[in-house]
């Protein structure tokens, strides 16, 4: 197998073949709607993340809100996804939003 190639999980989640926790996770939220929590601490992710249409919730460090779900939210979410893989991002999350499979 290489490190490319999804490995599926029990339960909703699906991540790659690597070891350890993802940078950005993708997800809904009771309260917020889709979200992604940045793990990463770094102004990269989030300024990614902000130009994906997500805004960071206040008062919540590294948790972003998508804007506008209802507008395409699952599309727009599962392209987030993909672009962040592509900027070499280890990105987990609930697997509406995994365009690989």
């Amino acid at each position: 197998m290489t490190s490319d190639q999804p490995v599926v999980r029990t339960g909703p989640v699906r991540t790659t073949a690597w070891t350890g926790p993802a940078d950005v996770t993708f997800g809904r939220h009771p309260e917020h709607g889709i979200v992604a929590a940045d793990r990463t601490a770094g102004a990269n992710a989030s300024w990614m993340l902000e130009r994906l249409g997500f805004h960071e919730v206040p008062g919540r460090s590294g948790l972003y809100a998508l804007g506008d779900p209802s507008r395409d939210g699952v599309a727009r979410t599962t392209a987030a996804v993909t672009l962040m893989r592509r900027a070499g991002y280890r990105v987990a999350g609930d697997s509406a939003f995994d365009g690989s499979h």
